[in-house]
């Protein structure tokens, strides 16, 4: 395991049919730091305005994809394939009572166990 891995924990959702994961608890300035380029070259292609530099809007585009695949295989060398961070709905839930507070069109409240493994 990674060292920048803070736990190994399982995540149960009773109101799935008990339905159960197991996933790395990351620290998110960990995952900043990991996804730091990526984040600059999606912030720089949404400063530009793609009629008046199509050229400069698809190298970074392209630039942007190659960063993504580089991106996604730094953080399963770091994270491993399924983790979440402790700033995320699923661990702040242990605050708040049990409950994932997601936004309605990603579910709503969903109520979760997390165990630690």
């Amino acid at each position: 395991m990674a060292t920048h891995v803070l736990g190994r924990y399982k995540i149960t959702y009773p109101s799935y049919g008990n339905v159960t994961q197991v996933k790395n608890l990351v620290s998110h300035d960990d995952y900043e730091a990991v996804t730091a380029r990526q984040t600059e070259l999606i912030a720089m292609i949404a400063s530009i305005d793609g009629k008046k530099n199509q050229n400069t809007l698809e190298g970074l585009q392209k630039e942007l994809n190659a960063e993504f695949k580089k991106v996604k295989e730094v953080i399963a060398s770091v994270f491993g394939d399924e983790w979440f961070t402790d700033k995320s709905p699923l661990w702040l839930s242990k605050e708040n009572g049990g409950l994932m507070i997601l936004p309605p069109h990603q579910g709503g409240d969903i109520q979760v166990i997390i165990e630690k493994v």
